[in-house]
């Protein structure tokens, strides 16, 4: 036993290091307690991924630390969080003790910044000052804004390779033109999460006219308002065929009075999105992309289909026409061989409004029919009203290579019995129907901070289930 530890001992820092990355962060919360030579090679990786918050009554104490052992720590640290809400008189953070605090974080990768950090703009131009200055590998920033950010700067960091942009109508003229400007050349994924305001003149339309020579993953935001349709068809579309590069393509998660981006029909072509592995669209851009036929989507791997805010004959109307172009285009034959990532969001109410003793026929129709189209589909993500565990088997029946399904909370918990074998019973009939199920994600409400629990179901040399055992994980929502 000496001779294994005088040897582990003798191994160079960084290989110690590099063993113990392969250890998730709750592990490694646990290993720093078994020797001393644990703690001193596992205690610094706790802090690759370092969040701070305003609203932490031990803030003070944090910051404190990160000071005094920033020159061990702060060259671990290599993904932060800062979350500043709210709108006092006065600065939320000490600048000179985060400005302290960031220069130690030389490889720092990536960045999100929850609220602006500062309410005047002068300190606010200083941090990014310090971020450009001292954290030179940086490569990603991730932005959601307070409702009352004033004071957000004309942000300039060049050298970043992903950027993603918050947005929602209190935040519909931020600065983001300077940013993406400084790094126009590296920019390799833009993400406009929430919802966007397309107005002529505005920030949205000035980035259009952009051209990033290395984009490959573009989400384009969810569509709240355009006042010109025929403008932002043209614009949107001419933008995405500047940029043949793009293998994920997002028009948006969800539509808002009507509104949806669209494809101009008259600049898209068969050739177009010749680099297209993963979409994420409405029924209606899939129509158009279907129909035409845009060549590359039918080789995607990744198909999430999103979900309007009509009324259920209206959005039925429109997947039913969906299927139909899936079958007029099946009978030219062209099919979806590739598809292993499969999303389709159904229009479910999961609140207390909902039925808890019903299973509706039209998603199950649909579940159905699309295993037709997508018959190699690994990983299903989709919402359901909340399912018994013979219905949870009826619903997946057809997809016999399906290895992870991933659902709501509550489309689970309400029929999960809460006995000690109550997950395995649970589970039990949809692993008999799909003999390649290793995993079932229960995702966390969107807007909440709970995790996602994840169901690693075991089976035995016969393919029958015999356990089922549970971790919690923030990182399923993809």
């Amino acid at each position: 036993m000496s001779t294994s530890r005088s040897k582990f001992s003798d191994l160079p820092t960084e290989v110690r290091e590099d063993i113990f990355l392969y250890l998730s962060r709750r592990d490694l919360a646990r290993v720093i307690y078994v020797c001393r030579l644990f703690f001193t090679t596992a205690n610094p990786l706790l802090y690759q991924h370092v969040e701070l918050r305003r609203d932490d009554r031990h803030i003070q104490d944090t910051l404190a630390f990160l000071q005094k052992f920033r020159q061990k720590i702060g060259v671990k640290v290599l993904s932060a969080s800062i979350r500043s809400l709210g709108r006092p008189g006065h600065s939320l953070w000490p600048f000179p003790v985060i400005a302290t605090v960031l220069a130690s974080w030389t490889r720092l990768r990536s960045i999100e910044l929850i609220g602006m950090p500062f309410f005047y703009e002068e300190p606010s131009h200083e941090l990014f000052n310090c971020l450009r200055t001292n954290c030179r590998y940086l490569e990603e920033l991730v932005y959601r804004p307070g409702r009352d950010d004033d004071a957000m700067p004309a942000i300039s960091l060049p050298g970043l390779k992903k950027v993603t942009w918050q947005t929602n109508l209190t935040t519909k003229d931020v600065p983001i033109i300077s940013l993406m400007e400084a790094s126009i050349n590296t920019l390799t994924h833009i993400s406009f999460a929430g919802t966007v305001v397309y107005r002529l003149e505005g920030a949205y339309e000035k980035f259009l006219h952009l051209h990033f020579p290395n984009l490959v993953s573009l989400e384009l935001g969810s569509l709240e308002h355009t006042n010109s349709v025929i403008r932002t068809k043209q614009a949107v579309t001419k933008f995405i065929l500047n940029h043949p590069r793009i293998e994920h393509l997002s028009l948006g998660r969800k539509q808002h009075l009507g509104f949806i981006f669209q494809f101009d029909l008259g600049q898209l072509k068969p050739y177009s999105l010749p680099a297209l592995k993963s979409f994420v669209g409405f029924p209606e851009n899939i129509i158009d992309l279907v129909h035409l036929p845009v060549e590359s989507f039918f080789t995607i791997s990744k198909l999430s289909v999103s979900c309007a805010d009509e009324e259920e004959s209206l959005f039925a109307q429109k997947f039913d026409r969906m299927l139909d172009e899936f079958g007029r285009a099946e009978r030219l034959g062209r099919k979806f061989t590739a598809v292993q990532y499969l999303r389709c969001e159904f229009r479910v109410v999961l609140d207390h409004r909902m039925h808890t003793h019903v299973t509706k026929l039209n998603p199950m129709r649909r579940m159905d029919e699309l295993s037709h189209w997508f018959p190699d589909v690994v990983y299903w993500r989709t919402n359901m009203l909340p399912l018994s565990n013979e219905h949870l088997g009826v619903l997946f029946r057809l997809y016999e290579r399906v290895e992870v399904i991933a659902l709501p909370r509550l489309s689970l918990f309400i029929y999960m019995p809460s006995s000690p074998d109550g997950e395995l019973t649970f589970f039990r009939p949809i692993a008999r129907k799909c003999p390649r199920l290793k995993t079932v994600i229960a995702l966390k409400p969107e807007y909440s901070e709970l995790e996602d629990i994840i169901y690693t179901l075991h089976r035995g040399a016969d393919g029958k289930l015999q356990s089922v055992t549970s971790e919690m994980t923030r990182d399923q929502q993809a």
